[in-house]
């Protein structure tokens, strides 16, 4: 396939930095961003139990990092997973489990999913957003591992930017029925800020380290009609399923085209399954990096709708079967393809 045109109004529309509410250079959006996420990840990274690099597929970027409030668990907590984005910065797993405290401290348990896409890499070398998806399935299927090993009552899963979009297709892979029925443990997700159409990326910059073909277009975009029907039949077992399609209201225009768009196309489809739910939020007064920043802030409406979906999930004193103890890393260590490394 030939090279595209790059455009540059099409550069501007797929770069969030050219549109915030701080009064601050594109540049500067981005610096105050990493320096936000990465001071409180290494804040959670000092104060909480956290098992590193549980490689899920065949390079070191396909690996997850597992927070506690102690090494030590009680059986039946809540997992949040997050799925971090790229910006053009340095942004990866470890600089990405800022909300940490937030779950931690309220019960759950974190899981930070790292994965390959990165648009800081130099443009002659490339990444298949195919091979991406592919091993990023095999993080799926580890999570849903996990929560069962950990006897876990939930999962929460969310997904900004560039995550939005991979956490879209970790839940439209085609999965055996045996992995399809642990998909009633996914209880709520949230999809902030994501390209869903993989089409117009092919005039942008993204493209020169993505080299998109019309195949991965097609099988890569969640809202195409082949990745929603098997996000469907993947929840056919479901019942109580919510799926939240976000954006900033600073946000730029095309992000939230894309919103509406994927949010209708899940809709139509889902709708008709008992029990599933999808919605569109805008974030009102915030742009497309305060969404997840305000994850720092216990009043912020985000992060109180994500606690009052972790509430039902945390173990009770009606369920004494779920207050037995477990070790994370007894369960969660035999989870990697090719070990890991523990810290505190």
């Amino acid at each position: 396939m030939g090279k595209r045109k790059i455009s540059d109004s099409a550069n501007y529309l797929y770069s969030p930095c050219n549109y915030n509410n701080q009064d601050l250079s594109p540049e500067t959006v981005l610096d105050r961003h990493y320096l936000v996420v990465k001071e409180a990840s290494d804040e959670v990274r000092r104060d909480f139990f956290w098992i590193e690099n549980i490689r899920y597929g065949s390079t070191w970027e396909d690996s997850m990092d597992v927070y506690s409030y102690q090494q030590e668990i009680i059986a039946g907590r809540p997992i949040f997973v997050y799925v971090h984005g790229v910006y053009g910065l340095d942004l990866c797993k470890d600089v990405s489990a800022f909300m940490g405290r937030m779950i931690c401290e309220n019960g759950g348990v974190l899981v930070v999913v790292g994965h390959r896409i990165s648009n800081s890499r130099p443009n002659d070398q490339t990444v298949s957003v195919e091979n991406a998806c592919s091993e990023l399935s095999a993080a799926m299927e580890t999570i849903l591992q996990m929560a069962t090993r950990l006897k876990s009552s939930g999962i929460l899963m969310c997904g900004h930017s560039w995550g939005a979009h991979l956490l879209g297709m970790m839940l439209s892979a085609n999965y055996p029925p045996l992995v399809q029925k642990n998909f009633h443990l996914i209880k709520a997700i949230w999809l902030v800020g994501g390209v869903y159409n993989l089409k117009p990326l092919t005039k942008t910059y993204h493209n020169g380290y993505l080299q998109l073909t019309n195949e991965e277009i097609t099988n890569c975009s969640p809202v195409s009609s082949i990745c929603v029907k098997q996000l469907s039949r993947n929840f056919k077992a479901s019942k109580d399923t919510v799926f939240n399609v976000c954006v900033a209201q600073f946000d730029s225009p095309v992000l939230n085209d894309e919103a509406e768009e994927y949010f209708l196309a899940l809709k139509k489809r889902l709708e008709k399954q008992k029990g599933m739910k999808v919605e569109l939020t805008q974030f009102l007064g915030r742009d497309h990096f305060q969404v997840v920043e305000n994850l720092l802030d216990p009043h912020d409406g985000f992060t109180q709708e994500i606690l009052a979906s972790m509430i039902p999930l945390r173990p009770t004193l009606k369920e004494p079967g779920k207050y037995a103890v477990i070790s994370l890393e007894r369960e969660i260590l035999p989870l990697s393809h090719q070990g890991s490394t523990s810290s505190f």
